[in-house]
C-alpha cells in the first residue's frame, strides 16, 4: 500500500486520521480558498475532502470484518455465530441527509446560548470575545455544509436588521470583520431587504468613522447618554438638536445599536422640538482627512423632514414582523424574491440633484496649481456631499481619488466654499469633476527686447479726450506672431479705462516691424500712459 492517497494529501492528512481530522483539515483548507475567484480549486478541495470521509467509513468497515472473521469461536458448547458489527454510516451521508437549515439553526441556538452568557457577564461590548464565539460557531463540524454555512449567514444578518439587542453594536462590527461585508457588497445584498439594511449601516457607520474626532467625541457621548436616558423628556434642547442631526444622516446604523424604543422616544421629542423652535446649530460633520487639516465648519443648520421618523419606524416594524412570520424551510425562496426587490434608502434619494448651474460655478472655481513634474494623463475626483435640508454644507466623503492629493483637496474647497444649494436639493449627492493635464513643449524663439518693445511706444499715438481722468492707463494683450515677425492676433488680456488708448496700442502693434523672425511665437505686452493735465 502506498504512503498515502492524493486525496489526503490535498488535505494534509497521513493515513491514520479519524472522521474527525478530516473535517479539521477540510474547514482549515476551506479559508484558504476564494470560491468565487477559484471555482476549480475550490471543487478540488471538495472532492478530495468528500473522498476522504467515504474512504475513512470504508476502512473502518474493512476493519471491523476482519475483527470479526479473527474472532476466536466461544468455549461454550452451543455454538453461536458472532454477528460482524454493522459499521458506522459514512460521515458524508450521514451529513448529507441532515437538513441545512437543521443544521444552521443548531449552530444558530447554539451561537446564542453563547452569546447570551456574555451579555449576562456584562461582556456585550467586548469585540475579541464576540468575535471568538462567531469564529467558533463557523468553525462548528455542521457548518461545513455549504447551504448551511449560508443560512447561519442568513441568520447573523437578519438578526441585526430586525432590531438592536444587548451587545448587537458588538457583533455588528464583528460579523462585518469575519464575513468581509465591507469588502464584497455583493455578498451581504444576496440577503434581500435585510441584507440591504445592513449594507447601508455598514456605509453610514464607515461615514460616522471618517467624522473629525471632536464630532466622533460630541456623538459618541450622545449615544452613551440615550442608551442611559431612555425617557428624553428630561434632554436639553442642545441633546435633541444633536440626535436629529446624527439621526437624519445614520438612522440605519443606529437601529442596529441603539434599542428602537429609545429611537422612537428620542426621535419624538426631537421632532417636536423643531417644530416648536426650529432646528438648532448643527455639529460639523467635514470627512478628517490625515493628510489635509480643513477647516472646521463654524455653522450649518440641518432640518430633516419630519416624515423620517415614521417612515422609519413602519420599515422595522415590516421587518419584525416578517422575521417572525416567515416559515423556517421557505428561507432560500424568500431570499431570492428579496434580492430583487427595491431596497429603502434614505428618503433624500426621491429629492432633486443639485443644478447643472450650481455643478458648472463650483468647478470654474475650482483653484489648484499643478506641480511642474506631475504626470500628465487625465485626472477625476468623486465626492459624496452631505448638507441639511436648507441647503447649507456638512460635509464630504471622497469616493474616488484623482491620484493627486492636492487636486482632490481643492475640488473638496471649492464644493464646502459654495453655497447654499437649493432648497430641495438632495442632502445626499455625488459630484465628479476632472481635468486633464498636458504638456506643451517648450517655445522655441527669443524673448522680444526692450529696445523692440520700446519700438512699439513710440509709435503709440494718443491724445486723451475731456472725459478721461488724470491717472495711469494700462491695457495688456497676448501678442501672436508669424515666421515673419508680423503681428496675426491679439488678445486683450487687461483693458484700460479708455477704450481709445486699447485700439491705439492695438494699432501699433499691428503696423510695427520691430520684431525680428526669430521672436517668440506668443507672448504678452503691456503699455501704459500717464496722464496729469496742468
Amino acid at each position: 500500500m502506498r504512503d498515502s492517497f492524493p486525496f489526503l494529501i490535498r488535505l494534509g492528512l497521513r493515513p491514520d486520521v479519524d472522521a474527525k481530522d478530516i473535517r479539521r483539515a477540510y474547514s482549515r483548507e476551506l479559508k484558504k480558498i476564494d470560491q468565487e475567484a477559484d471555482p476549480a480549486g475550490f471543487q478540488e478541495l471538495r472532492e478530495a475532502y468528500e473522498t476522504a470521509l467515504n474512504w475513512h467509513a470504508h476502512m473502518q468497515f474493512e476493519a471491523a470484518q476482519q475483527a470479526a472473521e479473527e474472532a476466536p469461536p466461544a468455549p461454550a458448547p452451543a455454538r453461536v455465530p458472532v454477528p460482524a458489527p454493522e459499521p458506522d454510516p459514512a460521515p458524508s451521508l450521514l451529513m448529507a441527509q441532515e437538513d441545512p437549515y437543521q443544521l444552521a439553526d443548531q449552530a444558530f441556538q447554539k451561537f446564542l446560548a453563547s452569546t447570551e452568557m456574555l451579555v449576562q457577564r456584562n461582556d456585550t461590548r467586548h469585540r475579541t470575545l464576540w468575535k471568538t464565539v462567531l469564529q467558533r460557531s463557523l468553525d462548528d463540524d455542521r457548518l461545513l455544509n455549504l447551504t448551511a454555512r449560508a443560512i447561519f449567514e442568513a441568520r447573523i444578518v437578519h438578526l441585526l436588521a430586525s432590531g438592536w439587542k444587548p451587545g448587537h453594536e458588538t457583533l455588528f462590527v464583528v460579523a462585518n470583520d469575519i464575513f468581509e461585508w465591507e469588502r464584497d457588497r455583493n455578498r451581504i445584498l444576496k440577503f434581500g431587504e435585510a441584507g440591504g439594511m445592513v449594507n447601508r449601516a455598514i456605509d453610514e457607520w464607515k461615514v460616522y468613522e471618517s467624522l473629525p474626532p471632536a464630532t466622533v467625541s460630541t456623538f459618541k457621548q450622545l449615544i452613551n447618554f440615550m442608551r442611559a436616558t431612555p425617557d428624553p423628556s428630561g434632554a436639553g434642547r442642545n441633546d435633541l438638536m444633536s440626535f436629529y442631526q446624527m439621526a437624519s444622516r445614520f438612522y440605519t446604523w443606529l437601529a442596529v445599536i441603539i434599542d428602537r424604543q429609545i429611537l422612537e422616544a428620542w426621535g419624538e421629542a426631537a421632532n417636536a422640538e423643531v417644530e416648536r423652535n426650529g432646528p438648532g446649530s448643527a455639529v460639523p460633520m467635514e470627512r478628517s482627512e490625515p493628510e489635509w487639516q480643513p477647516e472646521p465648519e463654524k455653522k450649518s443648520s440641518w432640518a430633516k423632514p419630519a416624515t423620517l421618523w415614521p417612515l422609519f419606524i413602519i420599515l422595522f416594524m415590516v421587518l419584525r414582523a416578517c422575521f417572525n412570520s416567515i416559515d423556517e424551510d421557505k428561507h432560500a425562496e424568500r431570499f431570492a424574491r428579496d434580492s430583487q426587490a427595491p431596497r429603502v434608502y434614505n428618503s433624500a434619494q426621491a429629492e432633486k440633484p443639485p443644478s447643472k448651474e450650481h455643478i458648472d460655478q463650483i468647478g470654474a472655481s475650482i483653484r489648484y496649481k499643478w506641480p511642474a513634474n506631475a504626470p500628465v494623463g487625465k485626472y477625476a475626483v468623486e465626492y459624496e456631499v452631505y448638507i441639511d435640508s436648507g441647503g447649507n454644507f456638512l460635509g464630504t466623503q471622497l469616493i474616488t481619488s484623482s491620484g493627486n492629493t492636492g487636486y482632490d483637496e481643492a475640488v473638496r474647497k471649492a464644493i464646502k466654499g459654495f453655497g447654499p444649494f437649493e432648497r430641495g436639493t438632495a442632502t445626499a449627492f455625488r459630484l465628479r469633476y476632472g481635468t486633464e493635464l498636458t504638456r506643451s513643449e517648450a517655445p522655441q524663439g527669443k524673448r522680444a527686447t526692450k529696445a523692440q518693445l520700446q519700438a512699439v511706444q513710440d509709435e503709440i499715438f494718443y491724445v486723451p479726450g475731456a472725459a478721461i481722468e488724470d491717472g495711469v492707463l494700462k491695457v495688456g494683450y497676448e501678442v501672436e506672431l508669424n515666421d515673419a515677425g508680423r503681428v496675426i492676433h491679439l488678445k486683450k488680456l487687461k483693458p484700460s479705462r479708455d477704450p481709445n488708448f486699447d485700439d491705439v496700442v492695438a494699432d501699433a502693434l499691428r503696423e510695427t516691424r520691430a520684431f525680428p523672425p526669430d521672436t517668440l511665437r506668443k507672448f504678452n505686452v503691456e503699455y501704459s500712459r500717464t496722464i496729469q493735465r496742468q
